[in-house]
């Protein structure tokens, strides 16, 4: 929320918040970010299948993820992971760097502030992330799928479901 100082007027008084409940980042679910036709526009796979998978917690950094997995028919495409950290105060920047410290090869995308592609040899996959700050809480977006995927898909994907976190 933006607000303006003028002069004499008192300025704006902040939101009381509940004990109860942290206010937490206002991120869509994965599956809105990335609606099954757009994966088709950019895979140029016709019959793609959206579908939201239950949320996962890890307590050890805050993190909760929600997932959007794709497929055809029985064969999966892949998927969007949208992970925040509340309470987390990790940089956009430490994220990324802490993806390319463990993953060999990892390399910046071009054009996209912190953002990283690898292929996991071992997990025989490709991943395209990118982290940024909304509301004040780290969030981490990442498209994971079969090492054959395309690096300029992956990118693709990601960015158009980083633009609208």
């Amino acid at each position: 929320m933006l607000t303006a100082a003028c002069g004499s007027e008192k300025p704006a008084e902040k939101p009381k918040q509940s004990s109860a409940a942290p206010v937490k980042a206002d991120v869509k679910q994965p599956c809105s970010l990335l609606p099954d036709k757009e994966f088709s526009t950019v895979t140029k796979v016709k019959q793609v299948r959206a579908e939201a998978l239950p949320e996962k917690t890890t307590p050890e950094n805050h993190g909760v993820s929600r997932t959007c997995s794709y497929a055809e028919g029985s064969r999966k495409l892949g998927a969007l992971a949208v992970t925040t950290y509340e309470g987390n105060q990790v940089t956009p920047k430490a994220m990324i760097d802490g993806l390319k410290a463990k993953k060999a090869g990892a390399e910046d995308i071009a054009g996209v502030a912190d953002a990283t592609y690898y292929v996991d040899k071992q997990n025989k996959s490709a991943v395209a992330a990118a982290a940024k700050v909304v509301n004040g809480t780290p969030v981490l977006i990442g498209f994971s799928g079969p090492e054959t995927v395309k690096r300029e898909e992956l990118v693709e994907l990601v960015k158009r479901a980083s633009s609208k976190v």
